[in-house]
């Protein structure tokens, strides 16, 4: 969401981070953030990554994805059932596997899947709505080790956050217990903040890889 009261001076510090910061930052009615957090595909060296997205919604994440890697074989996990029966629907979403649970009880009901099926990025983009501010499910920001087994070993966690749900530093506390890697995107017009976990280093090009360019969704 849009920033009312100027960017956090505080930054994420700990071991290995990267932390990058630069605006502006909306490109039409793509949210910068959003586009980032997509944009992680591109970090991803396997030709047709496997792609888990929590919180798929109506699969705008799914579509900039696909714009980024069209190989990717993406699964989706959305409680809501009438988005699912939307994004069922869509043309432009063939193909993509789609579950019908929260994000919380498909990372503990769900058998994960065996060595090479796991996934090469988790994007973590959920919330619910608390009256009319979205906030981060009961216990996904403990989810690291619910999400690990579903993960490459050189896999990437991103995850998009937002300052009322508490610092971000312990928002993120579960992924740097299990993950030495970070690398931090913040906003200048945005008070999202994006944070990408790994157990492998992020190269260099990592903030032109991750920069956002869209003007208008894929599909719009």
């Amino acid at each position: 969401m849009p920033e009312a009261n100027g960017p956090s001076t505080r930054d994420f510090v700990g071991h290995d981070d990267l932390v990058f910061s630069f605006g502006p930052s909306w490109n039409g009615d793509v949210p910068a953030p959003f586009e980032v957090v997509a944009n992680t595909v591109r970090l991803v060296d396997a030709v047709a990554p496997r792609v888990l997205i929590l919180g798929f919604g109506l699969g705008a994440m799914a579509r900039i994805v696909r714009k980024r890697r069209p190989a990717a074989r993406i699964t989706g996990v959305e409680p809501d059932v009438d988005l699912v029966r939307r994004s069922s629907a869509a043309e432009d979403l063939a193909g993509v596997e789609l579950h019908r649970l929260s994000a919380r009880d498909f990372l503990q009901r769900v058998r994960p899947p065996q060595d090479d099926d796991r996934f090469d990025l988790v994007i973590d983009d959920c919330f619910e709505m608390r009256g009319d501010e979205p906030v981060r499910p009961s216990g996904m920001n403990e989810s690291a080790e619910w999400v690990a087994p579903w993960l490459q070993p050189r896999g990437i966690v991103v995850r998009n956050l937002l300052p009322e749900d508490g610092p971000v530093e312990e928002q993120t506390r579960d992924l740097a217990k299990r993950f030495r890697h970070r690398l931090v995107r913040r906003f200048r017009d945005w008070e999202n903040v994006v944070v990408l976990t790994s157990s492998r280093p992020f190269p260099a090009a990592s903030r032109a890889q991750l920069r956002p360019r869209l003007h208008r969704l894929p599909g719009a």
